[in-house]
């Protein structure tokens, strides 16, 4: 219910679904114009990561030495996870939190379907790889050798780097923001006085509603900065209190052929549910509180990229038992694991970025050709 009431307080305060993967890439991999909230979300996340880590560590999965008594996964398994993670989420347009927490509420049938994509390849994957000898053998670090696993290794002061992280990526999109708005503040005098108006003597004459006005190219407000930066913490605190931040829990769910763990199944329905009621309420509205517009999914479209990227993202949960969100949150405990996973993460997406920007060129210049 907590990841439902973060992202329904996003919704109603932005007019913004809450899809991570979508927030990180538009934050560090395409660079998009409304980078400062996208920003102030992540700060938050690891900011409520750094919290959890250091008042409730146990919501983590086993960490340091209490890794090593377990099988773990192989570097580069917990590496190809991330990188399918990331290149799923971009090709497929969300993950469990934009396609499920936020999309199903909406009615959407792409989400529908990439949700069910996804949690039929994650079931398969991790079945298959705690199931199959040859696939075990193949992703898991040698018997005897867990100490050296990836989980096992934690780099000291762990919470408090991300804490200083969390207010470097909350000052920036401060600082973003304030710059974004002045810029959009000159833009309007400079077209005021070529329309021969006149009608401000200097960029702070410019009123919030005129520049609030300007559409979807807006600049945030800083309220919906720092207003991003809290939901961002609450949605990190709904992750660990759902138990998400555990991969052994993760794993045990996505598993129906071991020693199944369905109580997760209650975190997404219960997101879902409350959602269910409160999108319905928000989406009343002429518009957002702090905003003039929406800025919400549009497509309605069921293509073979929303299935394929569904499914490759599928895989990767599966391999690791982290998405998006829980990954960047699980960064927090200075974990090797969640380092390595969003390196990949962040390598995944950058190869989609920059697979498919030749493809569209190329797309484009067969429409004109024809």
């Amino acid at each position: 219910a907590v990841i439902g009431l973060a992202t329904s307080a996003h919704m109603l305060m932005a007019g913004r679904v809450t899809g991570i993967s979508g927030i990180v890439r538009g934050a560090f991999i395409s660079r998009v114009h409304d980078r400062a909230w996208r920003s102030s979300f992540l700060g938050g996340m690891l900011g409520g990561g750094s919290a959890l880590a250091l008042v409730e560590p146990q919501m983590f999965s086993a960490i340091g030495a209490a890794a090593s008594q377990s099988p773990q996964l192989a570097a580069a398994s917990v590496l190809a996870s991330g990188a399918l993670v990331g290149y799923g989420t971009q090709l497929g347009n969300g993950c469990t939190s934009g396609h499920g927490v936020c999309g199903l509420p909406r009615r959407s049938l792409r989400s529908l379907v990439a949700v069910s994509t996804f949690m039929g390849t994650g079931v398969a994957t991790a079945v298959a790889k705690n199931h199959v000898p040859a696939i075990h053998d193949l992703l898991f670090v040698q018997s005897g050798a867990e100490s050296a696993s990836l989980m096992a290794q934690v780099i000291p002061f762990g919470p408090g780097w991300a804490a200083l992280a969390s207010g470097a990526l909350l000052s920036h999109a401060v600082m973003q923001q304030s710059s974004s708005w002045r810029a959009a503040q000159e833009r309007i005098r400079a077209q005021s006085n070529e329309n021969g108006e006149c009608e401000y003597k200097s960029c702070k004459d410019v009123p919030a509603h005129a520049v609030m006005g300007m559409g979807p190219t807006a600049p945030d407000t800083k309220t919906t900065v720092l207003g991003a930066y809290a939901c961002g913490a609450t949605f990190a605190g709904g992750l660990g209190l759902s138990g998400m931040l555990d991969t052994a829990k993760v794993g045990g769910f996505l598993d129906v052929m071991g020693d199944w763990d369905p109580s997760l199944a209650c975190v997404m329905g219960g997101a879902v549910s409350v959602n269910l009621v409160t999108f319905a309420m928000i989406m009343r509205r002429e518009s957002p509180l702090c905003r003039a517009t929406w800025s919400l999914p549009t497509r309605s479209d069921l293509t073979s990229p929303l299935v394929v990227g569904s499914a490759l993202f599928g895989v990767g949960w599966g391999m690791g038992s982290l998405c998006p969100g829980p990954g960047l949150v699980f960064l927090a405990t200075g974990s090797a694991y969640a380092g390595v996973w969003t390196a990949g993460l962040l390598a995944g997406m950058k190869l989609h970025d920059a697979t498919s920007k030749p493809a569209a060129a190329a797309a484009a210049a067969a429409a004109a050709a024809a």
